[in-house]
């Protein structure tokens, strides 16, 4: 496999894992925010851990479904040339 293709796969995936850590973070903020909510006022309920757990890695998985989306592996791989009759 061509180096420069290595290293432009590995930085497509640091980047989709950043931005899917970048998502998670993101629920880590909400569910401290309703934390302080619960604090504050006990008619708001507090979520559980195993609930933090569920948005945490649905917000991550989102996150990575978004970024595929958005930046298809397809245009970073190399597209194979045609063989023509010649060459076969």
């Amino acid at each position: 496999m061509n180096p420069t293709l290595k290293v432009s796969i590995l930085r497509y995936w640091l980047a989709m894992n950043a931005s899917g850590l970048d998502a998670a973070v993101h629920a880590c903020v909400a569910f401290f925010g309703v934390a302080g909510a619960h604090a504050a006022l006990d008619s708001i309920p507090a979520l559980n851990l195993q609930q933090f757990a569920a948005v945490f890695l649905i917000a991550f998985g989102r996150a990575i479904l978004n970024y595929l989306d958005a930046h298809p592996l397809s245009q970073l791989l190399p597209v194979p040339e045609p063989k023509t009759a010649k060459e076969s």
